[in-house]
């Protein structure tokens, strides 16, 4: 089976940073190595495993601290599916390219355009029973939206920005 994500891929929630030394290896059959070279194996085919290094190597280490913000206990990951990775880790890479840039800048706007249709002309819900009336209605919701689009451009209304969520707006600076 094979998937193609559409949108953006959340950034690396790792708490440790790909400058510390922490290698997962996906080539690798069964396991992870630390920093410091130990390293802890996992079941084959797995799904989703909780990999815990051993205490009596991790306790001791020098370089603790770039895996574990934990003063007792050692190092736990928690490692997906291999091929979950594999395209989460390509997805990343492509998301940095221009080409991915163009082509979810078009997304956007299309998510923008569906958006104005939901809050202007309330296209959450049908009117009618009947297809034909209500596909007859998305065409007139379509053709409405683009003269509000022409008369906004023509009168000088400025594009909207991105909604700051209230949280955010908390931020000071």
């Amino acid at each position: 089976m094979s998937s193609r994500r559409a949108g953006p891929v959340r950034a690396s929630t790792s708490t440790v940073s790909s400058s510390t030394g922490m290698h997962s290896r996906p080539s690798a059959p069964r396991g992870t190595t630390a920093p410091a070279g130990v390293r802890t194996g996992i079941g084959p085919d797995y799904v989703q495993s909780l990999v815990t290094f051993d205490p009596k190597h991790c306790t001791p280490c020098p370089v603790r601290a770039k895996c574990t913000g934990s003063a007792d206990s050692p190092r736990k990951l928690a490692l997906g599916a291999r091929e979950e990775h594999e395209v989460i880790r390509r997805v990343r890479q492509a998301q940095q390219t221009p080409q991915w840039q163009q082509h979810f800048n078009i997304r956007t706007g299309i998510e923008g355009t569906i958006g104005q249709g939901l809050r202007r002309c309330d296209l959450r819900r049908s009117r009618h029973r009947c297809l034909d009336k209500t596909r007859f209605r998305h065409v007139l919701t379509a053709a409405a939206l683009d003269f509000l689009r022409i008369d906004a451009w023509l009168i000088g209304i400025p594009l909207a920005t991105t909604r700051v969520s209230r949280f955010a707006r908390l931020r000071p600076g």
